[in-house]
């Protein structure tokens, strides 16, 4: 099949599951309510109130940019990351025709993408993961155009899509070393020196800007927050940094607050890492990958270095930081170049069997990450339901303490910022007027705040989760 009728068939196959995704889709992510609430307040105009989010404005920027023409916030947000994610297919062509590959490495490559189960359903919702890993993608094309001198433009268009994808997520501005390094370990200096300054002035705008706002340097707000949370993670150990509190604090002093907890996600962590990336990618792959490294390396060895260091390097800083199957996502499309050409491995040992055993494999193979993407996801049904019961009851703008922010997003109200597990003294905040719902599940109340919820609240309903827990609503009384 030519090269041209392959990417259009990835493309179509990419938009066609994510889309279905979406059509079977039961709620929006919590981070996605979070991006909404930022994209709002850029249309409004409210600048300064959106920069000082807990995330940084690229992607809150692209849905505000689209949700005159989605109708709608929750579609905008939608129609950035199924856009992202299908449009990914095209930098992975691209990489894939300066390695070499075509003819079935290249088909498998581009539709082992277009169904990698993960990034499609990361592509289905309000997050970031798809519209960064297009970035990405187009930085690593980028860099590897400019290792073959095959486009002049090239170190400034990946310094581009370096700082753009900073600006969606923090760890985007890192691409500048594996990339930079990987182009100065290739005698191509000036290339390395363009695609850095452009990566910086393109993140200097938020860096300065976060600079004025907070009076440390920083590229993210999140970094503080995200190490505690993996100290925690990985050791079970460890105080974690709240999002308010977490530009305030130098990762130097999380690292202090308990540097045993430290260690000991480290040693997990450096285990963990793998798995995770193994899992993101998806299990199924993995033999392909193995065998596409050999390949790879003595087809194209200038390229498959850079792929080598871009995909080691997050590997390794996740380790470091925080282990989450999500960070991996944008990693799945570099590593499809190796897992394509392992497949074309594969197809040719299958040869002398006849075309339809090879037939067969890639069927079997494409069902399988179908299958895996269209299984069982996080069974959150109840936050939209809940909100829609305080929509009907109480009307718009209701305050909803809930550890969930969803459920205020479904009720059309504010969350109530509470601290979990809610205790005596802060549930009487609640019940003398700082709230007029309360949600709560399993562990979330303290039990001198149980006591008290029981003798002034009266719980309207129950709602069944998984593994016999329950989420339970109740109407708090007004005041006197």
């Amino acid at each position: 099949m030519p090269r041209g009728r392959v990417v259009l068939l990835a493309l179509a196959c990419a938009l066609g599951l994510r889309l279905w995704l979406v059509h079977r889709a039961e709620v929006i992510s919590v981070d996605g309510v979070q991006y909404l609430e930022v994209a709002q307040l850029l249309r409004a105009g409210a600048w300064q109130r959106a920069l000082r989010s807990f995330y940084p404005p690229g992607y809150p920027l692209a849905i505000a940019a689209v949700e005159p023409l989605a109708g709608g916030w929750e579609r905008a947000g939608l129609a950035v990351s199924v856009a992202a994610g299908t449009l990914a297919v095209a930098p992975l062509a691209g990489i894939a025709r300066l390695v070499g590959l075509d003819g079935v490495a290249l088909a498998a490559a581009l539709l082992g993408l277009a169904l990698a189960p993960y990034p499609a359903r990361y592509a289905a919702d309000v997050r970031s993961e798809a519209l960064y890993g297009l970035l990405l993608l187009a930085a690593v094309w980028a860099a590897a155009a400019a290792l073959a001198r095959s486009r002049r433009t090239a170190p400034m268009l990946g310094g581009l899509a370096i700082g753009l994808a900073y600006l969606v997520r923090p760890e985007g501005l890192l691409l500048v070393l594996p990339l930079g390094g990987g182009l100065a370990a290739a005698r191509r200096g000036r290339a390395a020196a363009a695609l850095a300054l452009v990566a910086a002035v393109v993140a200097a705008p938020y860096v300065l800007y976060l600079r004025a706002d907070t009076g440390r340097w920083i590229v993210s707000r999140k970094a503080a927050n995200v190490l505690s949370l993996g100290i925690r993670a990985g050791s079970g150990e460890g105080v974690v940094v709240s999002q308010g509190d977490s530009d305030r604090t130098g990762l130097v002093a999380v690292v202090r607050a308990n540097p045993r907890a430290f260690a000991k996600k480290l040693l997990v962590d450096s285990g963990r890492t793998f798995a995770a990336f193994a899992d993101c990618l998806f299990v199924a792959y993995v033999p392909f990958l193995l065998v596409g490294f050999v390949r790879v390396r003595r087809r194209a060895p200038a390229v498959g270095r850079l792929l080598h260091a871009v995909t080691w390097f997050y590997v390794a800083l996740f380790a470091l930081t925080y282990v989450d199957r999500r960070f991996y996502a944008g990693l799945v499309g570099p590593a499809m170049v190796w897992c394509g050409d392992g497949f074309a491995w594969l197809w040719e040992r299958l040869a002398r069997r006849g075309r339809a055993a090879q037939l067969g494999a890639a069927a079997a193979l494409a069902a399988l990450a179908v299958g895996k993407a269209l299984g069982a996801s996080e069974a959150a049904a109840w936050v939209r339901e809940l909100g829609g019961e305080i929509a009907r009851e109480g009307g718009p703008r209701q305050a909803i303490a809930a550890r969930d922010l969803r459920v205020a997003y479904y009720a059309g109200g504010r969350t109530v910022e509470v601290p979990f597990p809610i205790d005596g003294a802060h549930l009487a905040a609640l019940l003398d007027g700082g709230a007029g719902w309360l949600v709560v599940l399993d562990g979330d109340l303290a039990p001198d705040g149980a006591a008290t919820l029981a003798r002034r609240a009266v719980r309207v309903r129950r709602v069944p989760l998984s593994k016999g827990r329950t989420a339970d609503l109740y109407r708090l009384p007004a005041p006197p």
